[in-house]
């Protein structure tokens, strides 16, 4: 399955600021594993997502991915999976 990546500018500036990117997925494939497939492709981010005290937020489609469902939440073909770095402000 293909399935469609969009970072922030955190995450964008890591991998010199390409923008959206598209990975092919085997079917059943969870968000850790679109995570996974990230990190093969840009070893510099795993650390940034594997770390708790990055904060980020994880959606697919319009639908938010706490990242403690990440392994569990399944993808589909044409999904976009975002990753951002959350706002705070007042």
């Amino acid at each position: 399955m293909r399935i469609t990546l969009k970072l922030d500018p955190l995450f964008r500036a890591k991998i010199s600021g390409e923008g959206p990117i598209t990975l092919e997925l085997p079917d059943g494939a969870t968000v850790a594993d679109g995570l996974a497939a990230l990190s093969a492709r840009w070893p510099e981010l795993e650390p940034m997502l594997r770390a708790p005290a990055v904060p980020y937020s994880l959606f697919v489609n319009s639908r938010i991915v706490p990242r403690g469902r990440a392994a569990s939440f399944a993808l589909k073909d044409g999904d976009t999976l975002y990753l951002f770095e959350p706002v705070a402000g007042g």
